[in-house]
């Protein structure tokens, strides 16, 4: 008498299933890592925004916040020649002061950059930009390039604008 009582599963069965998992989870990954890059340039777009904003709410105001991040710029930065695109900005000669370079990311000039810029909306009773963590800013500046470009007219800087790419 051969009772054979067949329970669980057999290796082909396991192995089907540990396949299919590999290859749903390796798809999720690669979902994922694209999310992840369209997160980084829409709040790219967004810091670039919401600082060019901030510096012309501030010289419309008469505010000196110009010189102030220049002064950051030309101290923290390493100047660069400006991009073909941004020879020029609004009618104005640009320079272009490269705050993160590829090899050494650079978030403490970045978020010296945003602090300055804080500084003077809030002592005009502006709203602030939004200062990113320094793991946040890590990261971006890992994945991208960031510019801080003055606009001059003439010798004197009328705009500090950040040019965020990839």
């Amino acid at each position: 008498m051969l009772a054979a009582n067949k329970r669980g599963f057999t290796l082909i069965e396991l192995t089907a299933v540990i396949v299919v998992i590999v290859i749903l989870s390796a798809i999720a990954f690669i979902r994922l890592g694209d999310l992840r890059s369209g997160a980084f340039s829409a709040y790219s777009a967004k810091l670039q925004r919401e600082f060019s904003k901030g510096v012309e709410t501030l010289v419309a105001s008469g505010d000196s916040v110009n010189n102030d991040l220049q002064s950051v710029v030309s101290t923290n930065c390493v100047q660069g020649a400006a991009n073909p695109a941004d020879s020029s900005y609004m009618g104005l000669s640009t320079v272009t002061w490269h705050v993160s370079v590829t090899t050494s990311p650079s978030p403490s000039v970045m978020n010296l950059l945003l602090a300055t810029l804080n500084n003077h909306l809030t002592a005009n009773g502006q709203g602030a930009v939004e200062i990113p963590s320094q793991d946040q800013l890590s990261s971006m500046l890992a994945k991208l390039n960031v510019d801080a470009v003055l606009a001059y007219n003439g010798a004197q800087v009328q705009t500090v604008f950040l040019n965020i790419y990839p």
